[in-house]
């Protein structure tokens, strides 16, 4: 992660707080043509890695086992701050993190356990506890995001 270089560069533990409430982002990755292909997903963030989740097959998963660079993204718009003044001087409020780094597809079945949990306590708490079912946990593929490259924005500016 990087340090606030600017006034609208989120810190590290802004950053932090933002990616474990945000509820959606995008995890970018390159096609066998080498065009991006964004796929819009929940996610948790847990011990400085986004984890994602899905089916055990599918475009994204292809992609990722021939090219595992990619990116993920995650916003919260805010509304629009119309300026009095000028028309160009309209700005949006907002917030948002963009992630470079490898996706990993997770082999660990107790780390799954845990992304799977966190996504429970995150999404639906009502259900925290509850078992998951064997063959809906053996069909679920969970894919850890690696960052190599992280920043966030946010506007207004913390101060």
């Amino acid at each position: 992660m990087q340090s606030a270089i600017n006034k609208n560069e989120m810190s590290d533990a802004a950053i932090d707080e933002f990616l474990g409430s945000c509820p959606t982002g995008g995890l970018a990755t390159i096609d066998k043509n080498g065009y991006p292909y964004v796929t819009p997903m929940h996610f948790v963030y847990l011990r400085g890695n986004v984890y994602v989740h899905g089916r055990s097959h599918g475009e994204k998963l292809s992609n990722i086992r021939a090219n595992s660079k990619v990116c993920f993204q995650a916003d919260c718009p805010g509304g629009i701050l119309p300026s009095a003044e000028r028309v160009c001087g309209t700005n949006a409020i907002f917030k948002s993190v963009i992630i470079r780094g490898t996706a990993h597809i997770v082999d660990d079945n107790a780390l799954k356990r845990t992304v799977l949990e966190a996504f429970v306590e995150k999404y639906t708490p009502e259900h925290k506890g509850a078992k998951f079912g064997e063959a809906a946990f053996a069909k679920t593929t969970i894919i850890e995001v690696r960052p190599c490259c992280t920043s966030g924005k946010q506007h207004p500016p913390m101060g």
